[in-house]
């Protein structure tokens, strides 16, 4: 702490809010860290499932075709089968029956090939987007993997850092008279803000109301612990102290 500061009270309790608000800054960026991993695993779990649907349709599609490949095979059956008829037909009504059957039988079974092709082709083209997919899901899985190790040894450091100022902070309030001590307390539970404040010209830094210039005055030596009469915050001057 700067010399300028000469009451060490005032300077334990600028310097204990300094440590709270490293405190703060640490525990912000270690709450940041679960949401930060959870996002990459989302990617990683979204890429996955879109490979497992392509996966899908390919075996839907697959046993679509082998069904179309029974059918067309029962329907070439039936075509041999109704063409043998043709000789044994004794009337004209019965043959022209029989030859709408055998066209129908030849839509069909064109109709059904067709379909075999267009399935083939569609096979062929999620095939190939299934690899596609799953190398990119790949990728994406060592991308989360990497991510998850280097995010969880960050919260460590974190932690560890934590653990470092909070020990300063608990050495630094074994170090301040209990009085203000309390009342540094109570105003960080109820303001939750900053509670040791600098004044600007002749106001409080906290509330903004001002104050009478002899108080100011005081203030401005930093030779000792001085509320604001309005919002009770601890002032100080930060004139050369390089404190913000």
């Amino acid at each position: 702490m700067n010399t300028t500061i000469k009451d060490k009270q005032l300077e334990l309790l600028i310097d204990l809010q300094e440590i709270a608000k490293e405190i703060q800054k640490l525990n912000q960026l270690k709450e940041r860290i679960p949401q930060e991993i959870e996002n990459e695993r989302q990617i990683y779990e979204k890429i996955k499932k879109e490979a497992n649907q392509l996966k899908e349709t390919i075996e839907n599609e697959k046993k679509e075709q082998r069904n179309k490949e029974l059918e067309t095979l029962s329907a070439k059956d039936n075509l041999i089968n109704t063409k043998e008829k043709l000789p044994n037909l004794k009337t004209n009504k019965e043959y022209a029956a029989l030859v709408q059957e055998i066209e129908n039988l030849k839509k069909k079974i064109y109709t059904l090939e067709d379909g075999e092709l267009e399935l083939m082709e569609s096979i062929e083209k999620n095939q190939k987007d299934y690899e596609r997919k799953l190398k990119e899901q790949e990728m994406e899985e060592q991308k989360f993997l990497e991510i998850k190790k280097r995010k969880e040894e960050d919260l460590k450091k974190l932690n560890k850092l934590l653990e470092e100022e909070l020990n300063q902070k608990n050495e630094l309030a074994e170090r301040i008279e209990t009085k203000w001590l309390t009342h540094y307390e109570k105003l960080l539970a109820v303001r939750k803000r900053l509670v040791v404040v600098p004044i600007d010209k002749e106001t409080c830094g906290g509330c903004h109301c001002s104050l009478m210039p002899q108080l100011s005055l005081e203030v401005r030596r930093n030779d000792s612990v001085i509320t604001c009469p309005h919002c009770s915050r601890f002032l100080f001057s930060k004139q050369a102290t390089g404190v913000d």
